[in-house]
């Protein structure tokens, strides 16, 4: 209920400074983010399940009768002033419920204030620090428990079937999973899965979700050992990751990143490989709240969340990290992978090897 407060307070605050009344909170990131709780049923939706209208005094949940009781009993952590219940049935009704309440005010949806919005999601609060600590080490240890179970001859939805059993078994939702097998690797910087079957080169990509708050990581694995080109391009990959980790910190700006991110590509042989494919950037209740892009004005802080992605044909490292006043903390590294040693800059940092199996 203190985290719920706190967020109440910085809303409020945000409505005194746009000389707003009010703000109706109607998509699930915000929602989840305001309350700690899922607010979807269907997954193929931005819209929460319920509505919550902030003002400067109050704070009142507007949801059908399908879903009010559930939403307090099991997943908000928050007290409302108020519950408002409609029937399922009519749902004009929600409408004229918030036609009724935001009248003569001076009230905007979540929508209208993202990049407001955006902003607060990222820095996390400390009970969304102890939350996606236990998110990330279970999506991780989900992951590679998939890519420890894999056989070859097995199709690409069939390992995706797999680690989305080992993540829902866990309470997280993989609303990333991505499987690439062999070549498609080379030719698939974001590989849905497909019918091809396993031969000896897998890797695989998650997007966990829990209470709203994602995390991302990608383990490679492969069934014999590996090429000699296979490990020259994932010992060049993981530079780069260790040089945009170990450089993630407070006060940094993302322009400084991206401009560190170019320099290690080339220093490690692949200088246009980052034009191929995003490089990741800041997490939270979106996969990327933030993608690192050219001339981005925009500063690092402490408690915020990142999920570095860089990539060469065929490999890929990737894991989330909290920035912390003491440096990165990889939230997603569970030290039961292989890994490899990169070192950037006078420092050294393991980072996640091919699985040989």
């Amino acid at each position: 209920m203190k985290d719920f407060q706190q967020k109440v307070e910085q809303l409020r605050k945000l409505l005194r400074a746009k000389q707003l009344d009010g703000l109706l909170i109607g998509q699930q990131k915000n929602f989840s983010w305001l309350t700690g709780g899922r607010s979807f049923v269907n997954l193929g939706t931005e819209r929460a399940v319920g509505t919550i209208f902030v003002s400067l005094d109050t704070a009142v949940l507007f949801a059908s009768n399908i879903e009010a009781q559930r939403l307090i009993d099991e997943e908000v952590q928050a007290e409302f002033a108020e519950v408002k219940v409609f029937p399922w049935h009519l749902p004009g009704r929600l409408e004229q419920l918030l036609a009724d309440w935001t009248e003569g005010k001076q009230v905007l949806w979540d929508s209208e204030l993202e990049a407001e919005l955006s902003v607060m999601r990222s820095i996390l609060s400390d009970d969304e620090q102890v939350r996606i600590r236990s998110l990330a080490r279970e999506t991780a240890e989900a992951l590679e428990q998939t890519a420890r179970q894999i056989s070859i001859g097995e199709t690409e939805y069939e390992i995706a079937a797999r680690l989305a059993a080992n993540c829902i078994a866990r309470g997280i939702e993989p609303i990333v999973n991505l499987v690439g097998t062999d070549q498609r690797i080379f030719q698939r910087r974001h590989p849905l899965p497909t019918t091809k079957r396993l031969e000896r080169y897998a890797m695989l990509v998650v997007g966990g979700r829990r209470q709203g708050q994602i995390v991302s990581c990608t383990r490679l694995v492969h069934f014999g050992q590996p090429p000699a080109e296979l490990e020259r391009r994932l010992q060049a990959v993981a530079t780069v990751d260790a040089a945009l980790i170990l450089s993630t910190v407070p006060g940094k700006q993302f322009e400084q990143l991206f401009a560190t991110l170019q320099e290690v590509y080339q220093t490690v042989g692949f200088a246009n490989e980052w034009q191929h494919h995003h490089q990741g950037g800041l997490s939270g209740y979106l996969s990327r709240e933030q993608l690192l892009l050219p001339g981005l004005v925009r500063e690092v802080q402490a408690n915020q969340a990142f999920a570095w992605n860089p990539s060469i044909s065929g490999v890929k490292s990737e894991d989330t990290i909290l920035v912390t006043a003491n440096g990165p903390e990889i939230l997603t590294f569970t030290g039961q992978y292989p890994t490899v040693e990169a070192v950037w800059n006078g420092s050294k940092l393991a980072r996640p090897g091919i699985l040989v199996r």
